[in-house]
């Protein structure tokens, strides 16, 4: 089971994965198949992806950044359909938000 912890920020809830081992679980599952399914979308051989191949290895940990450091992966932005659904999931999120006050998982940022 992941230990996950409920904060709120300006009136948004959202959860929190403290502890690496929770947050590699979390990553190499829920994040994994989301990233193979936008691959099918895109039509790119999952076999191919160097970030899926090397998630298993990869160490995770809670940070807090500052917005302006966290950039756009410009190999990702170039797939048309992954801008498409990265816009569409945006606004789904946002009016969820505004609507239900619903929590938000976890932001992974590689």
């Amino acid at each position: 089971m992941v230990a996950r912890v409920i904060r709120r920020l300006e009136g948004i809830t959202y959860w929190v994965i403290n502890d690496s081992e929770g947050i590699r679980r979390f990553i190499n599952t829920s994040v994994r198949r989301k990233w193979e399914e936008d691959n099918r979308n895109d039509r790119v051989n999952s076999r191919m992806d160097d970030w899926l191949l090397s998630l298993s290895k990869r160490q995770w940990r809670l940070q807090t950044l500052s917005v302006n450091r966290v950039k756009l992966n410009p190999a990702m932005v170039a797939r048309r359909s992954f801008r498409a659904r990265l816009k569409a999931r945006s606004e789904e999120m946002q009016r969820s938000i505004a609507s239900y006050g619903v929590v938000i998982w976890p932001l992974v940022i590689k």
